[in-house]
């Protein structure tokens, strides 16, 4: 039987990954709610019985971790509401620019009550105070520059007391947006404030920036130099290619120059469900299917990061709630609880997996197979006792790839996962010295080819989704 985390997190001693309060590692595993639940400019919001109801939906789904907005606004600067009617400001600055220190605080509350639901359903909680936001859209871009330092630093002091108490929370600043110096200065003065208020209750932090569809955009939590040093968690926001992000931020690729390891979280990438457009002018496409939503997950696991986001487009409203993708990401934390997925070392320069691994991409394209879609992520322990690589959908037919053996332990087992329906097939002839080649099985019986090659001393058991070890 699983035992719950006990919170808060902290970061591992190697800063790889997250451990609770126990130090048992913790696989960051998690749905994308942002604004659904708790305020909704273009919909009513949930009411409260809702809201569990899809809390505990997510939580049989074996999530572990919810990502939200604290607040909205319309991009005519109209406030979002709560399920009560209420809005988090009382008074406006200017027309459409909301003074932040004029707070609602049963506005606040109702968030806190849905903070502390979360917590006693074991849930962690990413949250951020004051999404930026892409420009003209609305959000809080004005706000942080109109407010100006003493005021953000007292609002993020009002949310360090409120929010202070709860031990499942990572903070997420900025959102959508590389910050102007001034909005960076003033959104800076919120998380100063948010911590000094906090007591000994100190959450863990990271920023959301802009994906990296092109060179030199801030893309990890620590590119903004304001930023680097306090952010205790680095998030990459990726385009379609969830590798390239996580591996940066494993190499501590960042613009600032910090080298210190930090966890790596694949923040956000796309949707399921959600429209596609490629930037490269193809126009509008059919939604993204499951099998992306699945590549994005075993990419980012497989190349060094220590948790990622899910989303759907409409969550969470019936029927997204069930969509494939829902159920095949419970397959994802099936096949790495049980093994020792903190100890992987991503295998980018392919000492491991040596031929077939594909292209790996020098920049993420927001398309739905840019150059780079090919690329094999793979990793493997230091001791050689366990290696996998994810072979992600390239259509229906089988791939080969080629492992040099001589890198494993002696006595290696092999497997082929299929992350459509987290069944096994065990490989009967798995050489143990010099190199070996792996023929995947092909469509996966979802119409894709998409396979996970697991390598490991023992037996090749893991976990089918649902708690029960395979034979």
């Amino acid at each position: 039987m699983r035992r719950a985390p006990v919170f808060p997190l902290r970061v591992s001693e190697n800063g790889r990954y997250l451990v609770d309060r126990q130090g048992r590692p913790f696989l960051l595993h998690g749905d994308t709610m942002w604004m659904w639940s708790v305020v909704s400019s273009r919909r009513t919001p949930l009411s409260r019985e809702g809201i569990l109801e899809y809390l505990d939906d997510r939580v049989a789904k074996r999530f572990n971790t919810l990502a939200m907005i604290s607040m909205g606004k319309s991009d005519k600067g109209v406030l979002a509401r709560d399920r009560d009617g209420l809005a988090p400001f009382q008074r406006e600055i200017s027309a459409g620019v909301w003074d932040f220190g004029s707070v609602d605080r049963a506005y606040f509350d109702n968030l806190a009550w849905l903070i502390d639901q979360c917590h006693q359903r074991n849930l962690l909680v990413m949250i951020a105070p004051c999404w930026l936001g892409y420009p003209k859209t609305g959000c809080f871009q004005d706000e942080v520059v109109a407010n100006g330092e003493q005021r953000c630093r007292a609002f993020g002091q009002f949310l360090g007391r409120l929010f202070g108490r709860f031990p499942n929370i990572i903070w997420i600043f900025g959102g959508d947006k590389v910050p102007t110096d001034e909005e960076a200065v003033c959104q800076h003065r919120i998380m100063e404030g948010l911590m000094q208020a906090s007591g000994e209750n100190k959450a863990l932090q990271c920023a959301h920036w802009r994906r990296p569809v092109e060179p030199g955009v801030p893309t990890l939590s620590r590119d903004i130099e304001l930023f680097a040093g306090d952010v205790t968690v680095e998030m990459t926001y990726p385009a379609s290619l969830t590798y390239y992000g996580c591996l940066k931020g494993w190499h501590c690729d960042n613009q600032a120059g910090m080298k210190n390891p930090l966890p790596v979280i694949m923040g956000e990438s796309y949707y399921e469900g959600q429209a596609r457009f490629d930037i490269d002018g193809d126009g509008v496409k059919d939604p993204w299917p499951d099998y992306m939503c699945r590549r994005q997950a075993y990419w980012s696991l497989l190349a060094g990061a220590a948790g990622h986001l899910y989303g759907v487009e409409n969550n969470p409203l019936a029927p997204d709630l069930n969509l494939p993708g829902t159920r095949q990401m419970e397959f994802v934390l099936g096949l790495f609880e049980g093994r020792a997925w903190y100890d992987l070392v991503p295998d980018d320069t392919h000492q491991f997996v040596t031929a077939g691994y594909g292209v790996k991409a020098v920049i993420d394209k927001a398309a739905a197979n840019p150059p780079g879609f090919d690329y094999v992520a793979a990793a493997r322990t230091r001791d050689g006792s366990l290696a996998m690589a994810y072979l992600p959908p390239t259509g229906r037919e089988s791939r080969t790839i080629t492992a040099a053996m001589g890198r494993l332990r002696a006595g290696i087992s092999a497997s082929w996962y299929n992350p459509a329906t987290g069944a096994y097939i065990r490989i009967d002839e798995c050489p143990n010295s010099g190199v070996g080649d792996f023929t995947s099985p092909g469509d996966n019986g979802s119409g894709q080819n998409d396979w996970v090659l697991i390598l490991e001393t023992g037996s090749s058991a893991g976990d089918d989704g649902a708690g029960n070890r395979q034979p």
